[in-house]
């Protein structure tokens, strides 16, 4: 049998102006003994004590940075021609998450083909009107 699990409980604060808490992050990080790292919102101790099959259910992989921050640049990006190639990426590393950053990122994709639709189905039409004598 492999080495076992390895759970951190580190606690987090960002502060405003190193003086005022605006969020802290409890989250307890697991490295698994086949490589991945995993988080989870319940302490390590709680984790241990937990029947396997029930640890599974309260475990979610780590989210990687580029599927953290191509999805949030999007809000910038989206009504530009080149938003629907910067959303495309976001939507691809977000594919795999659950929630609100999948919903929003899928959000951001169609109003990004829309916006390129309505910016380049006009010139099209317009330089095929210019050809007919």
């Amino acid at each position: 049998m492999g080495k076992p699990a390895e759970a951190r409980d580190p606690s987090e604060k960002i502060l405003l102006f190193h003086l005022l808490p605006i969020w802290i992050s409890d989250v307890t990080l697991i490295n698994c003994s086949c490589g991945a790292k995993l988080i989870s919102s319940r302490k390590a101790r709680e984790l241990a004590e937990l029947d396997p099959s029930v640890t599974a259910t309260v475990l979610e992989r780590r989210a990687s940075l580029a599927s953290v921050v191509l999805p949030m640049g999007g809000i910038f990006v989206w009504i530009f021609p080149v938003g629907f190639v910067w959303m495309a990426g976001a939507y691809y590393t977000a594919r795999k998450r659950r929630g609100w950053i999948k919903i929003y990122t899928i959000a951001l994709l169609v109003l990004s083909v829309l916006t390129s639709s309505v910016l380049f189905f006009p010139i099209r039409i317009g330089a095929s009107i210019q050809r007919d004598p």
